[in-house]
């Protein structure tokens, strides 16, 4: 790597190892940004901040997670439960932001980048079966992968004001709602294994 592009890449990691007041939206999205790249230095200020939520409390974000879903979080013995929590930050806390669709590919090659490092930890002998595992999860978000939408955030789109006030919830046009993944925000195995086989 060339030395400018390693400053930078050392500049933007320290800039979010160390948390600021969020003033305004912009910081937030940009410390979020930071958070969720598919590269060493963003996971490493991730596994940080984690680590330190307390220091982040500012920013309001959302680290809940459930793990890898309903999909096992330590499929054949890897370990796959902290890329499983960082995707899920990045999933929960672009929705908050109303950021989801835009940043959705980014956050899931994260995953990717998180669990092919994961994979790389084990012998040459082990290391296959992990990297397939770590492409089916991959292309299972890709696939399945949907922010939840609340309850709330539906009542506001049916509660918007309407040209015609005869206007019924039923009559409301599919496009004014807000994608519902019908399905669980979770990937069953069954699917994860229906996905990698579709894909090969």
């Amino acid at each position: 790597m060339a030395p400018v592009p390693l400053a930078l890449s050392l500049v933007a990691a320290l800039a979010i190892a160390t948390p600021a007041h969020a003033g305004t939206r912009e910081e937030k999205l940009s410390a979020l940004a930071g958070l969720t790249q598919p590269t060493a230095a963003s996971a490493a200020s991730w596994r940080d901040a984690w680590k330190d939520r307390r220091s982040w409390a500012d920013f309001g974000f959302d680290w809940s997670s459930d793990g890898c879903s309903s999909s096992p979080d330590e499929p054949l013995g890897f370990d796959f439960r902290l890329a499983c929590r960082r995707h899920d930050f990045g999933y929960r806390n672009y929705q908050a932001v109303h950021e989801f669709r835009a940043n959705k590919e980014r956050i899931d090659q994260a995953l990717y980048f998180d669990l092919q490092q994961v994979c790389a930890q084990y012998s040459f002998f082990r290391r296959p079966s992990c990297e397939a595992l770590a492409l089916m999860y991959y292309h299972a978000v890709r696939r399945f992968g949907a922010p939840r939408v609340s309850d709330d955030e539906v009542r506001d789109v049916r509660n918007r004001p309407r040209p015609n006030d005869d206007a019924r919830e039923d009559d409301i046009p599919d496009e004014d709602l807000p994608d519902v993944n019908l399905r669980p925000n979770s990937l069953p195995i069954d699917d994860v294994l229906n996905a990698a086989l579709n894909f090969f």
